[in-house]
Parts: structure tokens; sequence; C-alpha cells
């Protein structure tokens, strides 16, 4: 029996590679591990690294002893685990690219002999179980990651005339609270109301030693990175992605002039099509295309979420799903076709 599972993570590969390959603070990263002992370290590697883990299985805790027998490093690992009759394998595996990371959990149930094959039939009903769990360490993963406790520092600089953008991502705090580490009137709150964000980003114009103006962008939705294509400058505007969101600010007081949504979770990322006078959005389900002032042109979707890479030619878009699909865009019309599957 196998299950699988997977989701995406604003981050880099190494970044979401460090914390899954974490394997003595586990407990602390996720919630479903209750005890970590580590039994053997390897002097290098992964390969060959042995440890107890102990989880709460209905309303018990259950310890199994894990080992690593398979590793690359930035793309997956593999796990054995021997009990009762079953072999469990487990493989972590890193998709996609930076800014835009598929992280996927399998689990696969071998039974040993014939009574652990009569004892497994009916576990084919706590599939929904299994795969519960597995999502569940993935998006603990996914929150350690993106709020900025993994090891992924988020950070762009972007060259302006005679001055300096920087995009920053914020590590959390309540919206307008006390704890915020600028005051409310620095803030642009992109969302309804009644929803707390999920993405802030920090953008800073700077001159020199100087700071001109800095802002704080926070949105609701699917949670977003910094990466190099989070943000482009066009004349004295600088457009950013944040959450579902893309923002227009004005240059160099960061003064707010839109924003619009263009993804039913995640922008990934904005490229400027200077060709077409217009931004293109590289969504997590919805590749778009806005003009300069905001307005959304045509959004199309495909079969699957948008995350095994994009890229932008003079004339068309190409986008790559969790399934290895190839579309490709045309950016007057928006048409898309698949060109490789």
């Amino acid at each position: 029996m196998i299950v699988e599972a997977h989701l995406t993570i604003n981050a880099s590969k190494a970044a979401v590679w460090a914390a899954t390959t974490d394997i003595a603070n586990l407990a602390q990263l996720l919630s479903g591990v209750e005890k970590i002992e580590v039994v053997h370290k390897p002097a290098t590697g992964l390969l060959g690294l042995r440890w107890r883990e102990t989880r709460i299985l209905f309303g018990k805790p259950a310890t199994v002893e894990k080992w690593i027998t398979e590793a690359k490093e930035n793309e997956y690992y593999t796990t054995r685990a021997e009990d009762s009759g079953f072999v469990f394998i487990t493989t972590n595996r890193i998709s996609g690219s930076d800014g835009s990371v598929t992280l996927t959990g399998i689990h696969e149930t071998q039974p040993q002999g014939f009574a652990a094959r009569l004892k497994s039939l009916p576990m084919v009903f706590f599939k929904g179980v299994i795969k519960k769990a597995i999502l569940q360490d993935l998006n603990d993963i996914k929150k350690d990651v993106e709020l900025g406790r993994g090891a992924y520092t988020e950070r762009l600089t972007i060259p302006h005339m005679d001055h300096e953008i920087v995009l920053t991502a914020e590590s959390p705090y309540a919206y307008g609270s006390a704890d915020s580490p600028t005051p409310l009137v620095e803030e642009y709150f992109l969302g309804e109301d009644g929803y707390l964000p999920s993405s802030r980003h920090r953008i800073t114009v700077r001159s020199g030693d100087t700071i001109l103006a800095s802002r704080v962008l926070l949105a609701s939705g699917g949670a977003s990175g910094v990466h190099e294509h989070s943000a482009f400058v066009r004349d004295n505007t600088c457009f950013v992605a944040v959450g579902p969101f893309v923002c227009a600010l004005e240059l160099p007081m960061l003064r707010l002039l839109w924003h619009t949504c263009t993804d039913t979770a995640t922008c990934f990322g904005v490229y400027d099509a200077p060709g077409y006078q217009s931004i293109i959005s590289h969504g997590e389900f919805q590749i778009a295309r806005l003009s300069y002032s905001g307005q959304l042109l045509w959004s199309e979707s495909g079969k699957e979420i948008f995350t095994e890479g994009f890229e932008l030619h003079q004339h068309h878009a190409e986008a790559i799903d969790f399934d290895g699909t190839r579309y490709r865009f045309e950016l007057e019309t928006g048409h898309s076709n698949i060109v490789a599957a």
C-alpha cells in the first residue's frame, strides 16, 4: 500500500532540505513526533543514520527504529523501518525551484509473509489516516521554513538609478499589534478584513546609508517567499508578488498604487513583458497577465498546480505542473496548449 501527499513551500530547496534532514530535532519540528533518539550517526552524510522515533498512534505512543537507505542532497532521502512482519518505506522528495518548492511525502507499507498479508487487508481503511499524518508533517515543515525559523534567508536587492530597493521576508507577528516591528502606518494589508496575514514582506528604498522609505506588505491567502522573481522595477514603479497578490509601489517613497489578486492560492513570481506592456504572474493555480495599471487581462489554469518551473519568452510563457506537463501560454490572448506531457 502506497500513500502520497505533497504541498508547495515558498523557500529555497536548501532550506527545505535542511529542515527535513534535521533528524535529531524532528520532535521540535513535527507536531506528530513525541521523541527522537539517535542510535547511530555516520561520520559524513545521511546514509546509515539510524534513530528511534516515537509517535502517538490512536492515542498511544508507538516507537519504531528507522534508518536512511538512500539520499541525494536537496532532492530526496528514503528511510526503512521494520515492525510486526511489515517493512515501512518512507521517502521525502524535493522538486521545483527556489521560491516554489514541492515537498512530497510517500509512505509504502510492505507485508512480509502470509500472516502479515492477512493483517494488511484492513489497512486500506486507514489510508486516510496515514495521508493526514503525512500532510501534517509537510505542513509543519512548510510553516517552519516559511515563517523564518528555518535556514533560508529570503532577500532580494534591486539597484535602481541612485537607489537600492531591498525586499525581505519578515518574521511573523500579529497584524497591527504591539509586537509588530514597524508602526501600523508603515503597513499595507492586502486582503479581506477578518483574515490574518500569511505573508509579510518588508520593502526598503535606500540611497547610500540613508533609508528613504520602508513599508511592510502583508497579505492573506497562500504564503509567499522572497526570491529573484518576487519583484521587478519599471520606470518609477516597483511591482511585487506577495501572497496571491501583485502590487505596485511608487518609487522612491513606496506609495501603494494598486494591488490585484492574480491567483487563488499564491503568486510565486512576477515577470516583466515590455513587448506587451504587461506583467506576467506565475501563480500556483493560474498564469495571468496584467497591465502596468493593475488590470487583469487574462488568467488561465492547468490540470495541476504550476510548481515545476516557469519560463517567460518573447511571445509566450511556459509553465510545468506537478505532474510534469508543460503548458504554453500565448501572451497576447492567454490561449494555452500542452507542448509536452
